[in-house]
């Protein structure tokens, strides 16, 4: 964590991250949009994702079934 504590509030970028929780509940296609401007950053936000366990409530559909829904984190300066 070093690395991070570095770095200065004003070179930070909003990154953004995606993600899908699928109707089994489970973590998966985790990818990065948008980077922070910071691949020690960029890095640490996917491993965190890839840490949350498997165990979400999935999203349903107006019929009541399951479905997987795509979820977006932001990350990187204020307001982002």
């Amino acid at each position: 964590m070093k690395e991070v504590s570095k770095i200065k509030e004003s070179d930070l970028k909003p990154g953004k991250a995606f993600f899908t929780v699928t109707k089994e509940g489970k973590i998966t296609n985790i990818r990065l949009d948008s980077s922070s401007g910071h691949v020690s950053i960029d890095v640490k936000m996917i491993k965190l994702i890839k840490s949350i366990p498997d165990e979400w409530e999935p999203a349903k559909n107006s019929k009541g079934e399951k479905v997987d829904q795509e979820l977006v984190y932001s990350f990187g300066i204020k307001g982002c």
